[in-house]
């Protein structure tokens, strides 16, 4: 269903889903929200299923560790495509924010406690998520560019920061909220979808891919 709905191929599905389950080690129903997470990234973002997956696997368990929220992330990278920025980059920005606020460098330890912060994590949990916790820096150094730029150490990482806490924080909020009823939106786009011709198509390719996953497995 998320492959057709996302515009994607199931080997791009089950590699994205098996990918997020393992980096942030999800079970039971949070497992299974993961395809809605993808739906609504795809869906509020402009991009696809198999351009989102593009970047996801080296990026993955570096958020995990940064204590992001898959929501919360693939929301960011979302917010970042309806710009236009295709979704590897995207990925490839976020990441350069997580390598910068991982540096501990002077600048950001100084705001950081001004925030009453021990590190960027704990910034996260304070704040309530990472968004939230880029405001709260670029509010303490009063939105000062060149600040900004030190404390997150590349132009990509400011790129990232700057949007996401201004022009597209709407966009970010909104994606994130969606998230919530992702699964269910998920299953409403694929009936309304699943009568037409290129969805019939696209069903039956998925059903045989998805048969010789499992063949190729049983073998295995």
């Amino acid at each position: 269903r998320l492959s057709v709905t996302a515009l994607g191929t199931v080997d791009e599905t089950t590699n994205m889903v098996t990918t997020a389950i393992n980096a942030f080690k999800l079970k039971g129903e949070e497992a299974q929200k993961v395809y809605g997470y993808i739906f609504e990234a795809t869906k509020n973002g402009k991009t696809s299923l198999s351009e989102l997956a593009q970047g996801f696997d080296a990026v993955a368990g570096t958020v995990a560790m940064a204590n992001i929220q898959l929501p919360e992330y693939l929301s960011a990278v979302a917010a970042l495509t309806t710009t236009g920025l295709p979704a590897a980059q995207a990925h490839a920005e976020l990441k350069s924010v997580i390598a910068g606020v991982t540096r501990e460098s002077k600048e950001l330890t100084a705001v950081l406690n001004q925030l009453g912060a021990k590190s960027f994590k704990d910034l996260i949990d304070k704040k309530g998520g990472l968004v939230n916790a880029f405001k709260a820096i670029t509010d303490a150094v009063k939105n000062d560019d060149a600040a900004i730029l030190q404390i997150f150490g590349s132009m990509k990482a400011y790129n990232a920061v700057v949007q996401l806490s201004g022009d597209l924080n709407g966009a970010y909020t909104e994606g994130l909220e969606s998230m919530k009823v992702g699964t269910e939106e998920l299953n409403v786009a694929f009936e309304k979808q699943k009568n037409t011709v290129s969805a019939q198509w696209q069903t039956m390719k998925n059903n045989l891919e998805t048969l010789s996953i499992q063949v190729g497995s049983a073998l295995l």
